[in-house]
C-alpha cells in the first residue's frame, strides 16, 4: 500500500516541550519516513513556537498512538492528513509519469491510458 499520512505537530512553547516531543518522535522513529521542522527566525532570536511535519508509515495503530501521545502534552496541537491511492493493486489504470511529471509519449498503435 502506498498511502500517505502526514502528521502536523504545532509546538506552542519550544522551550518547555521540545525535549518531550523529541523523546516521543524517537520512540516512534520506525514510523517516520520524513520529518520537517519549521520555525520563524527573527533578529531577536527564534520563535517560541514551531511546526513539525512528518510523513508517517506503518500501521494506523502505531501512528494513532504517536499522535495521541503527542496530544497529551500541554501546548501541543496535532492534525493529520491522509491521502490514499484508489488504484493500488491495479497500477495499469494510472498513467505513469516521467521524472519531469509529464506523460511519456506512447509508441504508435499502443492503447491510450484512461483519462
Amino acid at each position: 500500500m502506498n498511502d500517505h499520512r502526514i502528521v502536523g505537530i504545532h509546538v506552542t512553547n519550544r522551550a518547555t516541550a521540545a525535549g518531550r516531543v523529541q523523546e516521543i518522535l524517537s520512540k516512534y522513529g520506525r514510523n517516520i519516513r520524513t520529518r520537517l521542522g519549521l520555525h520563524d527566525v527573527h533578529e531577536e532570536g527564534v520563535s517560541p513556537s514551531a511546526l513539525i511535519l512528518i510523513e508517517a508509515v506503518g500501521g494506523h495503530q502505531q501512528i494513532d498512538a504517536l499522535s495521541d501521545e503527542l496530544r497529551r502534552l500541554p501546548g501541543i496541537q496535532v492534525q493529520s492528513m491522509f491521502f490514499s491511492h484508489p488504484c493500488d493493486g491495479n497500477p495499469g489504470r494510472v498513467p505513469k509519469l516521467s521524472r519531469d511529471g509529464t506523460r511519456p509519449a506512447k509508441p504508435a498503435g499502443s492503447p491510450r491510458d484512461p483519462e
